[in-house]
């Protein structure tokens, strides 16, 4: 993420600001981001991919839950947010894997994936929901930890905060 702060703490009202909040975020990323996404079931983690996909410039029509397949992978084809000169700009992620790791049993399952070989990459933003499946697999890197929270009808807190010093 680039040194510019942004505050930490949101509250959007309905799928459409959680989806333009990611989109604002992920005009800061640069590739080699984790993005673990913590929230209930239906908390909004699924828009908030759509609005990094968004953002990054894949196409955030394709961006659904992947609880049965568990990873989906997203090609990035130019930034489509931020300032009118970054939006003619190419991204330099080139990646979004997207990750819901609700059905893993046990931690070792994200190697059988091959996520391990996504997590960190250049020019790869991994977006995790249910990141505490995979225990301490994600403890290390440039992470960013989002937390949903409902506050009833399409109202969602929503906080970011960098969980290591480099991100």
């Amino acid at each position: 993420m680039t040194a510019d702060p942004m505050p930490s703490e949101y509250v959007t009202h309905g799928p459409e600001e959680t989806e333009a909040l990611a989109a604002r975020l992920a005009a800061r990323l640069c590739g080699g981001e984790v993005i673990r996404l913590h929230g209930a079931l239906g908390a909004g983690k699924t828009a908030f991919v759509r609005g990094l996909a968004r953002g990054l410039g894949a196409d955030p029509h394709e961006i659904s839950s992947p609880s049965f397949a568990l990873m989906h992978v997203h090609a990035v084809t130019t930034r489509a947010s931020g300032p009118p000169a970054a939006a003619r700009m190419p991204s330099p992620v080139r990646t979004l894997v997207h990750v819901d790791a609700w059905r893993m049993v046990h931690p070792d399952e994200f190697i059988e994936l091959g996520l391990d070989a996504w997590l960190h990459a250049p020019g790869t933003v991994v977006a995790i929901e249910w990141p505490e499946r995979l225990g301490d697999a994600l403890a290390a890197g440039r992470i960013i930890d989002v937390t949903i929270s409902s506050e009833g009808g399409d109202r969602r807190r929503i906080r970011i905060a960098r969980s290591s010093p480099d991100s």
